[in-house]
C-alpha cells in the first residue's frame, strides 16, 4: 500500500474528494482514509502540524503499515525569491535547523519529477528546511536561502524523514509553495496564540493588517491542495 501524509486535513481535501471506496479511521494523533485512485490501494494520513505529531504518525505507521514507500506532500513557505506561489519542489534533501541532514530517495524522486514535468506542472528540485515554529516574514526566509541553500522551509519533513530513512522506506517529499520569499506571511502562530486567549476577532483589531494576509494564505493553501490532488492522480495512474 502507498502511504501519503499530509499535516493538515485543508491539505488532503482534493485528493479524497478524487478517490473511491473511502474508509475513515480516527487513531491517537493521526487521522488514516483508506481508499483507491486509478484502481490503487492508498492510504492518506493526516498528522496534525509540527514535529512532535509527525513524529508520532511515523512511529505508528512504521509500527502499523511496515510500508515499502512513503510520499510525504504539503505546503511550504519559499526561501528561494525566484520560487512562486504554487511551484512544486521536489525535494532532494531534508536539513534539520538543530543539525542532520537526510536524503529523499533519489531514484522515486528522479521519476516523479518527470512525471510531473510531461504533465506540464511547474516542477523544480531542491533541499528543504525543516524548522520547530512557523516562519513568517521575509528576512527570515532570506537569512535561511543564504546559509543553507534551501528552497523551502517546512515543519514536518525532517521528523518524517528521522524516522523513515533509518528504516529502509523509500521517502518521497514534495513541498508546494504556499507563500513567496519576497513577503511576509500571515503569522499563524501569533492568530492563534491571540485567538485562544481573547478569540479571533480581537487578533485582527490589533493587527489589521494581517487580513488581508489571512485571506491570501486562504486562497494559497486552496491551491496548494489542488496542486496535491493534481500530483496524486498523476504518480498513481
Amino acid at each position: 500500500m502507498f502511504v501519503i501524509i499530509a499535516a493538515t486535513d485543508e491539505e488532503l481535501n482534493g485528493v479524497l474528494k478524487r478517490m473511491t471506496q473511502v474508509r475513515r479511521e480516527s487513531l491517537p494523533g493521526m487521522h488514516c482514509f483508506y481508499g483507491r485512485i486509478n484502481s490503487r490501494d492508498l492510504l492518506l494520513v493526516q498528522t496534525g502540524v509540527g514535529p512532535k505529531k509527525a513524529g508520532a504518525a511515523a512511529n505508528r505507521i512504521l509500527k502499523e503499515h511496515a510500508p515499502q514507500a512513503v510520499l510525504s506532500i504539503g505546503a511550504a513557505g519559499a526561501a528561494d525569491p525566484a520560487l512562486h506561489v504554487g511551484d512544486i519542489v521536489i525535494i532532494k534533501n531534508i536539513l534539520h535547523h538543530s543539525g542532520g541532514c537526510f536524503a529523499a530517495d533519489s531514484l522515486r524522486s528522479g521519476r516523479v519529477s518527470e512525471q510531473l514535468s510531461a504533465a506540464a506542472l511547474p516542477v523544480v528540485r531542491g533541499d528543504c528546511f525543516t524548522v520547530g515554529t512557523f516562519i513568517h516574514t521575509a528576512c527570515q526566509k532570506q537569512r535561511i536561502f543564504e546559509t543553507t541553500g534551501a528552497r523551502v522551509i517546512d515543519m514536518e519533513s525532517a521528523s518524517l524523514a528521522k524516522r523513515f530513512c533509518p528504516a529502509g522506506t523509500a521517502f518521497l517529499d514534495i513541498r508546494i509553495v504556499s507563500d513567496t520569499a519576497r513577503e511576509d506571511a500571515f503569522n499563524i502562530e501569533a492568530y492563534y496564540a491571540c485567538k485562544k486567549k481573547m478569540g479571533m476577532t480581537a487578533y485582527f483589531i490589533q493587527h489589521p493588517g494581517e487580513i488581508l494576509r489571512a485571506l491570501r494564505l486562504k486562497r494559497n493553501v486552496r491551491l496548494v491542495a489542488g496542486r496535491i490532488a493534481d500530483i496524486i492522480e498523476r504518480i498513481v495512474d
